[in-house]
């Protein structure tokens, strides 16, 4: 009996045992695999392990990845280096300059986003870029480790959906062709958690259960 007792203790000492903190964060978040897991439309191109946004032959590019998420808050961080003109002709008066909006959308179909369609179930703004810098920020813009041209965002936020997808948008205003261009790199979502509890460690509450099975086999016997 007194095998059963130490097999029950050690099943014990595992169910314990629990992550302190849930991670989710997009594939490929630092585009060192070109731009797989991404989904990309317009002028999207892989560049020395960044993803570019532009307007080579097209007036809006597009960059997404929708991540699996629970209920809860989130913090999302990623770099951008700003490639952006200010460019505007002065013969066309509906010419505004090139801009990129990075947003988060949540969504609980992700087979419906659709953003340009505004086919969506929730969105938050994070900022708008242009050649004069970001503007309309919700979050923290800082000094980025990628040098001195790139620039490190971060937002926290809470989710009720099924999915959260961080989202980057180009568009040409300016209807010049190829003249603006921006960088993101380092794409990074992490779940939110209470502090952990302090726990005895593993090889603490293992002897603590041999010990109850010792003591239990103790009361058997007598």
């Amino acid at each position: 009996m007194f095998k059963y007792l130490i097999l029950l203790a050690c099943i014990g000492v595992s169910c314990l045992q629990s992550p302190n903190e849930i991670h989710a964060t997009p594939l490929n978040g630092d585009f060192s695999s070109d731009l797989l897991s991404w989904t990309t439309s317009g002028d999207v191109q892989w560049e020395t392990g960044s993803a570019s946004l532009g307007d080579n032959l097209e007036l809006y590019s597009l960059l997404y990845q929708g991540v699996s998420a629970t209920n809860g808050s989130y913090t999302l961080t990623f770099d951008f280096q700003s490639g952006l003109s200010d460019q505007i002709p002065t013969t066309d008066p509906f010419a505004f300059p090139d801009v990129l909006f990075a947003s988060v959308y949540f969504v609980d179909d992700i087979s419906t986003f659709d953003p340009y369609n505004f086919s969506f179930d929730d969105s938050l703004a994070l900022f708008d870029l242009d050649d004069l810098g970001p503007y309309n920020v919700n979050g923290t813009i800082g000094a980025s480790s990628l040098g001195v041209d790139w620039q490190h965002f971060s937002a926290t936020f809470n989710n009720t959906h099924q999915f959260i997808i961080p989202t980057f948008e180009f568009m040409d205003f300016n209807y010049i062709d190829n003249d603006s261009q921006v960088w993101i790199d380092n794409v990074q979502l992490s779940a939110n958690t209470a502090p952990p509890v302090p726990e005895p460690s593993t090889g603490l509450l293992f002897f603590m259960g041999v010990a109850t099975a010792i003591s239990l086999q103790r009361r058997v016997k007598s």
